[in-house]
């Protein structure tokens, strides 16, 4: 009995698993969402940047708070205030940011892909600036963009419907070809 209650409690506490699903905090109810900042520090920077009170700056708050979120999402504990607040800051990025963060944005593509196809689906700027950081990002690693590319269509079309398909195609073809400019 004890072992149900438990599940009952994680089932009803974590209302961004919906039959088997994550959805994204656009698709919460205005209930859940109270229910996610509730359970965050009122002064903590994240709250801060979700209530447009704070900057995006190149602080090292902010650099501790994307490494937060990279760790939960490889410890599968996806959030979807973080990822919203995550979308934020990459929609702000400039300047050194704007350098910085496609590596995250590859993390959360390989990581996540089921909730990045979502967003995608959702409003197409996001692949746009999606594909436009990790392209960056691989183009200043140097590494190799075929092998990067590859893992990351994999994770994407595994994780994925096969209606997903060309939307994940496109999403890695934008990769390589802003890849192939920035190290023309």
């Amino acid at each position: 009995m004890n072992r149900i209650s438990v599940l009952l409690f994680l089932l009803l506490s974590y209302p961004n698993i919906i039959y088997g699903q994550f959805i994204l905090w656009e698709e919460l109810s205005v209930k859940d969402k109270k229910s996610y900042i509730a359970k965050r520090d009122s002064d903590s920077f994240e709250i801060a940047i979700y209530e447009g009170k704070r900057k995006i700056h190149d602080v090292p708050e902010l650099w501790d708070m994307l490494d937060g979120f990279v760790k939960d999402i490889r410890n599968e504990r996806f959030d979807p205030l973080d990822f919203y607040i995550f979308n934020t800051v990459c929609a702000e990025a400039d300047g050194a940011i704007g350098e910085a963060i496609g590596g995250y944005c590859l993390i959360y593509s390989i990581e996540c892909p089921k909730q990045v196809v979502s967003l995608f689906k959702n409003n197409s700027l996001y692949l746009e600036m999606y594909s436009d950081l990790i392209g960056f990002e691989i183009a200043q690693r140097g590494s190799s963009m075929k092998k990067i590319i590859n893992k990351i269509k994999k994770k994407m079309l595994k994780n994925n419907t096969k209606s997903d398909k060309a939307l994940v195609r496109l999403f890695c073809k934008k990769i390589e070809d802003v890849a192939l400019t920035m190290t023309e």
